[in-house]
């Protein structure tokens, strides 16, 4: 059973809509589910690429978990919120399952 691990760069339009639609809500959302916010912060020391408004990292025990609970109508309503007050194309956000797969050749 590989991790999964969620990873946001978020790009605020609307501050103050974020935090009281998404940011209050997704935490206890995620924790529910099993993931666990190993960070959540604005301060990055960035090289290369945009700089964020927040940088978010979650960890799940199970990527498939984590991938069946993207799918959820919870999860796409709190999605909503989040892409309504933030610039969603100069941000990312992707689930990715923990491995490496340079690293075994």
């Amino acid at each position: 059973m590989a991790k999964g691990y969620i990873i946001g760069l978020i790009k605020f339009t609307d501050k103050e809509k974020f935090i009281g639609t998404f940011a209050k809500q997704i935490g206890p959302f995620l924790q529910r589910n099993g993931g666990n916010i190993l960070t959540r912060t604005s301060m990055a020391h960035g090289h290369e690429g945009n700089a964020h408004d927040l940088n978010v990292i979650v960890e799940f025990e199970d990527y498939e978990q984590a991938k069946a609970m993207m799918g959820t109508s919870e999860w796409n309503e709190l999605q909503a919120h989040r892409r309504t007050h933030s610039d969603f194309e100069a941000g990312s956000f992707m689930l990715l399952e923990e491995g490496d797969v340079f690293g075994s050749q």
